[in-house]
């Protein structure tokens, strides 16, 4: 392989954590946090789709039948990774005298990228005195000079439970401000995605809601910790559009809420199964999501009739809009 797909190799293996399948776009985060400037070059979707055909070819990783035909020229639907992270290369970092609070790297094959990583942290930790707490992209700045760096690491295997975490690092997430309302004392947050449903799920539920948030679409992964002040003794419930974004967003907010002690966002399963239940009159005609995806995605809402609900209308390419809830026919 390429240095360059070696890389892509190693970033993708980070940014799965324990799973195997990563969709397009988190194909594209990988080649942009290996390769910045691709960022804005009109180019990088033909770029990426030449070191996905490497490593697909190389074995390393398998292309979905389906496409995302989206945007030219078409990539996989998604990529499933053929190992486990580190086994297809040698391990970076093997031997390495690693401090006490970073001693369980001794148990991983670290890719490359996860070492430079961990190497830095190391340095920090052996140079700090009188830690000052400060907010997360400063310190993800000043350690890998890359302000971004730590809102996509919270999410890979190296934030795992009893691995790294912000405290470690002397941080807090500072995340964007969040609009939301405190209703009642009791009570769940709503989180809704859209704005409509901020302003109208109030009357609809009742006293069945005591905080009502705007989550701002795929906003909702970075301000989710805005919701700390409000959280204890509530569940977070989180409702959006019946769509494959719809159901991303709160689990890609997941990462971002452990990290800051606020409750992972879970469905508002009655708000969900009213969505199905509009399908036939106010669904929409969407790109048919494929099965795979679909079954990854809806593992979100556990095992339940409901997965298997929405799961069919995604397959089936049909989308509800959120704001198919506001006409009050909410169970």
């Amino acid at each position: 392989m390429t240095p360059t797909a070696e890389a892509l190799l190693a970033e993708l293996e980070t940014l799965a954590g324990r799973r195997r399948r990563l969709l397009t776009a988190e194909c594209e985060d990988a080649l942009c946090e290996i390769a910045p400037h691709w960022r804005w070059e009109p180019t990088r979707r033909t770029r990426l789709r030449e070191l996905l055909t490497e490593l697909e070819d190389d074995g390393q990783i398998s292309w979905s039948v389906s496409r995302d035909r989206s945007v030219q020229p078409h990539l996989p639907a998604f990529v499933t990774l053929n190992h486990n992270p580190g086994q297809a290369h040698e391990a970076a970092g093997v031997g390495y005298p690693w401090r006490p609070e970073l001693e369980w790297a001794h148990q991983l094959r670290l890719t490359s990228s996860e070492f430079e990583v961990l190497t830095a942290i190391q340095e920090y930790r052996k140079g700090r005195s009188s830690p000052t707490l400060i907010p997360h992209r400063e310190r993800s700045l000043e350690l890998f000079r890359d302000e971004k760096r730590l809102d996509r690491l919270v999410n890979g295997r190296l934030f795992e439970a009893g691995r790294l975490g912000l405290d470690l690092l002397d941080c807090f997430w500072a995340a964007p401000p969040l609009a939301y309302q405190k209703l009642r004392e009791n009570g769940p947050v709503v989180v809704s995605e859209n704005s409509a449903g901020y302003h109208s799920l109030p009357g609809l539920l009742g006293d069945r809601v005591g905080v009502i948030a705007y989550g701002a679409g795929g906003s909702f992964s970075q301000s989710v910790a805005s919701l700390k002040p409000v959280v204890p003794g509530r569940d977070v419930l989180y409702i959006g559009d019946l769509d494959v974004e719809g159901i991303a967003i709160p689990q890609r907010a997941a990462g971002a809420a452990t990290a800051a002690g606020v409750p992972a966002p879970v469905p508002y399963d009655s708000l969900w199964a009213t969505l199905v239940e509009s399908a036939e009159a106010v669904g929409q005609e969407a790109s048919p999501v494929p099965n795979e995806v679909a079954s990854e995605l809806c593992q979100w809402f556990g095992p339940t009739p409901l997965a298997k609900e929405v799961q069919r209308l995604l397959e089936a390419g049909v989308r509800v809009a959120q704001e198919a809830l506001t006409d009050g026919r909410v169970s």
